[in-house]
């Protein structure tokens, strides 16, 4: 797999807290309560983690040869895994491709719900205390106090998979501890910026059999040298800057920071100079392409290409990829059926690789299919597993060279891997430890036992200024009301009912004299011992409290006439008359009756509002 594009873009995303939040809640908050309160947890328990200790020689890491879910070519492709285990202090466990035709870490995060990620591990950043979010520069994302909403770069990624096609993944940037190959010990771990996809294209990613990718490309590959894992590898004492990789049959193995000898054949290493190395891609310069002893393309006297071709090492790659020009033609001299001739790629320096047709069929199927890629790139062939699986290779990020010498298969060893009594997290339970973390934090802050997120200080703070505002606009409408006695009754309609809402936001009941209700409405509240029936209303019939399904009656009020109803019914009803439902008074009648016991009861037509 390789990179297309990586591009960014700022999000924001808004800060928020949760009231009440019952015992049972098994399933998760929303998602941008989930981000942003995981973020600021992050943000407050973020411990540093110790710098990468100088390994004593080549990092091994044991790979294993599984087979893809889906194929999407005429032979079974598979994918070649090892190790990896992010966050501390119980880490999480993923099963991930080393690629070489891309640059950076990424895995599906907890937050992504497509269904390429729900098939694969995830993971989740709020189950570790060492996981940070950052941008693109490698700084933190800020959350500051004094904004409802945190701006923070967003990754694009265009991805082309010669075995299952071209896609996008989109996702957020982290700082973690990463452990390859075992989950501590000695030179296994440093901390390098990840990405954490939140979207994943079905294609190509569903149906690959990994969790996640680690890139070996180069660090052109990367958005800074903090993503790119090969750049934060220290060399030590026989540490270089280099890598050794070996596709078995069945196993393989990955050597970081060095190669491994007893799986190089005799001879020395054939050592050809990365083309283009500006470009990220371990990749060749082709002189000829030839099968058997024709020349079919890449030099001078062949019909195609005659300019040169390069070749992409792509270790994710389970065939060979050719210029589409190339393909056809190719395919007609390949016919169908076991055996036929090698194919023979010449690179400069005399240097030599051949496949014999046992090498690149799979049960007599040719493993080359036509690259589709755009017009700068028509030139390219992609040198998949075949090519592995027939010399071991050495990657040197240091001199811009890669070593090939055929493979010694019998030299292998599996790497054991131990976990020195570190706790592993699945899936499973990396997400509800992060789900309960969100969770007790909510209910910290609901408690008071725990200091204010920023989130609910800026809810509060705002909230206060808002009902401040809307009270300084009560009271300048009330002055105006007393000097201007005409104003119409659907202006104060609205001043009560604002004056209504905030009092019962507040939990303030207004005695019968308030100077806001007596000169908005003339209108006075009910205490909760003198509420009427619910059917008393004969504005609803009561409708209002059977459908209300609350726990506290709704408010009740009493016009200058002495009838009483539902506070809300009857502001909704004076919108449309200023007269009382009952008594037809007008609402301003400075007779001010009072209606007799049992005045509620209809003894007029119940009008309908």
């Amino acid at each position: 797999m390789y990179c297309l594009l990586i591009s960014f873009s700022a999000l924001s995303a808004a800060l928020a807290t949760k009231e009440n939040v019952p015992e049972e809640l098994l399933s998760p908050p929303e998602d941008d309560e989930v981000v942003m309160l995981s973020m600021l947890i992050r943000n407050q328990s973020f411990k540093a983690s110790p710098r990468t200790e100088e390994a004593p020689g080549p990092l091994l890491v044991k790979l294993e040869r599984q087979l893809n879910r889906t194929a999407s070519t005429p032979w079974q492709t598979s994918t070649y895994v090892g190790s990896l285990y992010l966050g501390s202090p119980m880490p999480q466990h993923f099963k991930v491709s080393f690629d070489t035709a891309s640059g950076q870490i990424m895995l599906p995060s907890s937050r992504c719900k497509s269904p390429a990620c729900r098939d694969h591990g995830r993971y989740a950043p709020g189950a570790s205390v060492t996981a940070r979010d950052i941008n693109s520069n490698g700084e933190p994302v800020k959350v500051d106090t004094g904004s409802l909403t945190v701006r923070r770069d967003v990754i694009t990624i265009g991805v082309d998979s010669l075995d299952h096609g071209a896609g996008r993944a989109v996702g957020d940037l982290l700082r973690e501890q990463v452990c390859i190959g075992k989950a501590s010990g000695y030179g296994h771990c440093t901390e390098l910026g990840i990405i954490a996809a939140t979207n994943l294209t079905d294609v190509p990613f569903q149906k690959m059999s990994n969790d996640g990718i680690v890139g070996l490309g180069m660090g052109a590959l990367t958005t800074s040298p903090f993503f790119h894992l090969l750049s934060q590898l220290h060399p030590g004492p026989g540490f270089s800057q280099s890598f050794g990789l070996f596709l078995g049959e069945k196993d393989g193995e990955l050597a970081l920071g060095g190669s491994n000898p007893k799986l190089q054949g005799p001879g020395r290493l054939s050592r050809v100079s990365v083309f283009k190395p500006e470009e990220g891609y371990w990749q060749v310069s082709i002189r000829a392409f030839r099968l058997g002893n024709r020349t079919l393309a890449c030099s001078p006297g062949s019909k195609k290409l005659v300019s040169g071709c390069r070749g992409i090492l792509d270790s994710s790659a389970s065939g060979i990829g050719v210029p589409g020009n190339l393909a056809a033609s190719l395919s007609r001299l390949l016919g169908s059926g076991c055996g036929g001739e090698s194919l023979v790629l010449e690179l400069e320096g005399s240097i030599t690789l051949q496949l014999s047709p046992e090498q690149y069929q799979d049960h007599c199927t040719p493993m080359i299919l036509p690259t589709q890629l755009p017009e700068a790139l028509s030139d390219v062939f992609i040198l998949g597993q075949p090519f592995f699986r027939k010399y071991y290779t050495v990657f040197d990020w240091g001199k811009h060279e890669i070593g090939f010498a055929p493979a010694a298969p019998s030299g292998f060893e599996a790497v054991q891997e131990t976990q020195d009594n570190v706790t592993v997290l699945t899936t499973a339970q990396a997400e509800a430890l992060e789900q309960q973390a969100i969770l007790a934090e909510m209910r910290a802050q609901e408690e008071g036992t725990a200091p204010k997120s920023p989130g609910a200080r800026i809810a509060a703070e705002l909230l206060l200024e808002g009902l401040a505002l809307q009270l300084f606009i009560m009271i300048t409408f009330m002055l105006g009301v007393r000097a201007q006695p005409d104003i119409p009754v659907y202006i104060r309609i609205t001043a009560a009912r604002l004056t209504a809402r905030i009092c019962s936001l507040l939990n303030i009941r207004l005695p019968s004299s308030w100077i806001f209700t007596s000169l908005f409405l003339a209108v006075e509240a009910v205490s909760e011992k003198e509420m009427p029936e619910a059917a008393d209303c004969v504005v609803c019939l009561g409708v209002r409290e059977e459908e209300c399904k609350c726990t506290v009656r709704p408010r009740w009020c009493r016009l200058r006439c002495g009838h009483a109803f539902h506070e809300e019914c009857i502001f909704e009803w004076l919108q449309k008359t200023p007269r009382c439902p009952i008594c037809r008074s007008h609402v301003l009648d400075s007779q001010n009756k009072k209606a007799e016991p049992g005045a509620n009861e209809a003894e007029a037509p119940v009008p309908t509002p």
